[in-house]
């Protein structure tokens, strides 16, 4: 797995079909531009292996009202994408998918209040790790906006306390102590899925290992870069 590296933008825009390096060349910093690329190659080789979707497929990209990308001409597979300063994370599906990969940090009082209904500033205020809390529910609001495809709302505070019963969210966490950049971890594999990953409605989503390893069906692909401390995923889907 290429790591975020001069030598490794240059060769991801070689292989970019024109739209995405574009795209990635908007972006200042090196960082940017490998997220932006990096992601749609983890995109096309998922997009290949599940849906038989050429890996050199210059695929047109919808933009919804709120900004969230749709395949123009694969109407029935969904997928979304997610980046932090240490891990990038692709999901794709057969029904609408959010993911939001997340960093763990200590969070003002300003922000947790800004983002959390008054029982969630209390939880994190008394969790023995507050930043592993706050992350924990704020990963949670985001996939659950991105698998709406809303954006940010100002439902931001509550947006948890009434999740239709049809959606599913599900959140892991690196393991502890981090490893390092040398020997990326991967996600604990979430709980198969108890309609999709049958024989008659196999499942589309798995973690993305660096290494080739069995996969056990699940709801995401995750792939890591620069890991030096824990993060945390969870995506939203449909039960």
């Amino acid at each position: 797995m290429g790591q975020c590296s001069e030598e490794e933008v240059r060769r991801l825009l070689e292989a970019a079909s024109p739209a995405r390096r574009e795209e990635a060349l908007k972006f200042r910093h090196l960082s940017g531009k490998y997220n932006c690329l990096k992601s749609y190659e983890m995109l096309h080789q998922l997009l290949h292996e599940h849906y038989g979707i050429a890996l050199d497929e210059d695929f047109r990209l919808d933009i919804g009202e709120h900004g969230k990308p749709s395949l123009h001409d694969y109407p029935h597979i969904h997928f979304n994408l997610s980046h932090c300063p240490h891990a990038i994370a692709v999901a794709v599906d057969d029904s609408p998918v959010g993911i939001d990969v997340e960093r763990f940090i200590e969070p003002k009082p300003s922000l947790l209040r800004y983002t959390m209904n008054d029982s969630e500033v209390q939880e994190v205020e008394a969790a023995e790790h507050p930043d592993e809390a706050f992350a924990r529910l704020w990963t949670r609001k985001e996939a659950l906006f991105k698998y709406y495809g809303t954006g940010i709302r100002d439902t931001l505070r509550d947006i948890l306390a009434d999740i239709p019963p049809d959606i599913r969210l599900d959140t892991s966490v690196t393991p502890s102590p981090s490893p390092t950049a040398a020997n990326p971890p991967t996600l604990p594999t979430p709980a198969a899925h108890p309609q999709k990953n049958t024989p008659e409605h196999p499942g589309n989503r798995h973690i993305y290992r660096p290494e080739p390893t069995s996969r056990a069906p699940c709801s995401a692909h995750v792939q890591y870069f620069l890991v030096k401390r824990k993060i945390i995923c969870t995506f939203a889907d449909i039960n």
